[in-house]
């Protein structure tokens, strides 16, 4: 490191050097940078299908989603989330899972990995109604040079849209 600037600056720097290259038409450098955009894409992939097979990464990724996405506490009637126009509160909760029950709504989340892109889902009730709830993203902190993983999660559109139903069945238009 020098300067304080460490590997990940100076892989940055080739990468941006590279992708001039490939622009000009370099074919080394198209065939590169579109090797690291594969290696991503499956690193992605693997990560996402390992949060539904794992149980201690199924476990970190509640976790992450208690914190994130408080379910439990709203099903424990502890708080309520104001959700853009929509509210997601116990009584929400349970038009939309069928139970408030946080314990019986973990048993019933899984990871939908053969769709894109990745989402977190709920299976509920007896038909196995499968619910949308978070996009799932593991992503590398600068593809190509950062090194380190992210792990995001954002409200599925279809939830948003579940949700709102919700609402007009619990509280009227």
């Amino acid at each position: 490191m020098k300067d304080g600037k460490g590997s990940r600056d100076i892989n940055k720097v080739v990468l941006s050097a590279i992708t001039i290259l490939a622009k000009k038409g370099d074919k080394g450098a198209l065939k590169y940078l579109q090797g690291v955009q594969d290696t991503h894409k499956a690193h992605q992939k693997a990560i996402i299908s390992a949060l539904g097979t794992n149980p201690k990464l199924k476990q970190g990724m509640l976790t992450a989603i208690r914190e994130e996405f408080p379910l439990k506490a709203v099903g424990e009637g502890e708080e309520s989330m104001a959700i853009g126009p929509n509210s997601l509160d116990r009584a929400i909760l349970k038009n939309i899972f069928q139970t408030s029950d946080f314990d019986e709504i973990k048993q019933g989340l899984f990871a939908v990995t053969d769709e894109e892109p990745p989402y977190l889902a709920y299976k509920a009730g007896k038909k196995g109604r499968v619910i949308p709830i978070a996009t799932i993203v593991a992503r590398e902190d600068g593809v190509g040079y950062g090194g380190q993983i992210k792990f995001e999660m954002q409200l599925d559109k279809r939830f948003a849209k579940i949700l709102e139903q919700a609402n007009k069945n619990v509280y009227g238009e």
